[in-house]
């Protein structure tokens, strides 16, 4: 009796591990990570250009940001390997990025994970930094069809609007 109960157990264990293989992500682990370290990156970021703005001082320049804000406000965060950050503005604002030229299958994950932090119009992840998410339905459509997701292999960039223009 007891060698038929082994039996079955060892089977039964044997077609857990067989069939429960197929429905784990190999990349989960390494999005759950790199998820991690950009959400603290662009928070880190955040606060430093807020720290900066709240002791009167002009919005740093695209050129030298990285010495207007660092160490001076906060630590500058470091990137997930293979990508950057960067930061600049134009007529519609000003936004912080984080690039690479090639994406990999967990680093969209964990950009895709990212944006369920931010609000929708405040955070967008596509092929160039700067591009601006949608602030209206009408405009979302629009957005959507010029905005092609990026795909593995491709360019790919997450901005985070840190000011708005306008809306």
């Amino acid at each position: 009796m007891n060698l038929i109960s082994t039996v079955i157990g060892i089977g039964l264990l044997a077609l857990t591990i067989g069939a429960g293989i197929s429905y784990i992500n190999p990349n989960a682990s390494a999005a759950a990570e790199a998820a991690s370290v950009i959400a603290s990156g662009f928070q880190a970021l955040t606060q430093a250009y807020q720290s900066r703005q709240m002791t009167g001082a002009a919005a740093p320049d695209a050129a030298s940001w990285e010495s207007a804000l660092f160490p001076a406000y906060g630590f500058e965060p470091k990137p997930p390997d293979g990508t950057g950050w960067s930061y600049a503005s134009s007529d519609a604002g000003r936004w912080f990025c984080l690039s690479a030229p090639k994406a990999t299958a967990a680093l969209l994950m964990a950009l895709a994970s990212v944006g369920k932090r931010y609000a929708a119009a405040s955070y967008l992840v596509s092929a160039k930094c700067g591009d601006a998410p949608a602030t209206t339905a009408t405009t979302a459509t629009t957005a959507a069809t010029k905005t092609p997701a990026p795909a593995v292999g491709g360019r790919v960039a997450a901005t985070l609007w840190i000011t708005r223009e306008g809306s």
